[in-house]
C-alpha cells in the first residue's frame, strides 16, 4: 500500500520511489523475457547477472562491514545438507517415473528445450552459477533493495529500523516473484504457489536476517548452498544420475524413450503452460 510505501521511504522523493520499484521488478521482466519468450535459461541467468551488476556499479555500493568466517562455513554446510536431503527426500516420495507429480520425461523435454543439454557444459555453467549469483543477488536484494525501500541510501545501510520490516517483506516477495516465471516453467502452479513462493520471501527474510546479524558474507554462504543443491536438482532431474536408485528397469527404459528432436519454440510454450494450468 502507498502509506506503507511513503513510510518506509521518507526521505526519498516520489520519483525515486518510482524508480526503486521499476528497479526491484526488473528481474522478474527479464525472465518473463528471456525465459518465456526466447526459452533461454542460460542467457536469462547471465542478463540476470550483469543487470544487477550494472545496478550495484550504478550506485554507491553497500559499505564495508566484517566478516564472520565460521559462521558462513557452518552456514554452508548445513544449508547444503538440508537442501541436498530434501531433495532426495522428494525423488524418495515420488511415484516411479515422477517428480512431485509431474512425469520426468516431460521435465526433460522442458528442461532440453531451455537449453540444459550437454552434461559437461552445464556443469561449468553451474559452477559459475553457483558462484556468481549468490554473492551479486545478496548484495542486490538484501543490501540494495532493502536500504532503498527503507530509506537509506546504498552504502549508507543502518540497523533494522521500524521500516525494516515492511522493506524486508516487500524485497523478499520481489526476490519470491522472479523465481516464479522460472519455476512455473517446469512445475504445476499447486508447487508454485503453495511451496516455492511461501518458502523464497521466507527464504529472503531469513538472508536478510543473517546478513544482519551475522553480515553478508554468511548470507551468501547460505545463499551458495541452496543454488548448489538447485543446480544438483537440475542436473539430476536432466540427465537422471540418480535413476538407478529409485526406479525399476522398465522405467528407466521408458524415460530413454522420450525424442531428443523435441525442441521447436511452440512445442515448449505448449507443454510449460500445460505445467502452471
Amino acid at each position: 500500500p502507498a502509506p506503507i510505501l511513503n513510510g518506509m521511504a521518507k526521505g526519498l522523493s516520489k520519483a525515486s520511489q518510482v524508480w526503486t520499484g521499476a528497479v526491484l521488478m526488473a528481474p522478474t521482466a527479464i525472465m518473463w523475457l528471456e525465459c518465456v519468450y526466447r526459452t533461454d535459461a542460460v542467457r536469462a541467468c547471465i542478463v540476470f547477472h550483469a543487470y544487477m551488476f550494472w545496478v550495484l556499479a550504478s550506485h554507491e555500493g553497500p559499505s564495508r562491514e566484517a566478516s564472520n568466517g565460521r559462521a558462513a562455513v557452518v552456514g554452508l554446510g548445513t544449508m547444503l545438507s538440508v537442501g541436498l536431503s530434501a531433495y532426495w527426500c522428494c525423488r524418495a516420495a515420488s511415484a516411479p517415473g515422477e517428480y512431485l507429480g509431474v512425469p520426468l520425461g516431460e521435465l526433460r523435454r522442458t528442461l532440453h528445450g531451455y537449453g540444459v543439454r550437454n552434461p559437461w557444459t552445464m556443469a561449468l555453467f553451474a559452477a559459475y552459477f553457483a558462484v556468481a549469483n549468490p554473492v551479486l543477488e545478496e548484495l542486490f536484494w538484501r543490501r540494495f533493495a532493502r536500504a532503498r525501500l527503507a530509506g537509506y541510501r546504498p552504502g549508507r545501510y543502518a540497523p533494522p529500523t521500524a521500516a525494516a520490516s515492511p522493506a524486508d517483506a516487500l524485497a523478499a516477495s520481489a526476490y519470491a516473484a522472479y523465481h516464479l516465471v522460472i519455476i512455473g516453467m517446469i512445475m504445476p502452479t499447486w508447487f508454485n504457489l503453495g511451496i516455492a513462493f511461501p518458502f523464497l520471501v521466507a527464504f529472503g527474510q531469513f538472508m536478510a536476517f543473517l546478513a544482519d546479524r551475522y553480515g553478508v558474507a554468511v548470507a551468501v554462504a547460505v545463499h551458495a548452498a541452496l543454488d548448489a543443491s538447485v543446480v544438483c536438482w537440475i542436473l539430476d532431474i536432466n540427465f537422471g544420475y540418480l535413476d538407478p536408485f529409485f526406479f525399476e528397469p522398465s522405467v528407466l527404459q521408458d524415460l530413454t524413450d522420450w525424442s531428443p528432436s523435441w525442441r521447436n519454440a511452440s512445442s515448449l510454450h505448449h507443454t510449460s503452460y500445460a505445467f502452471v494450468g
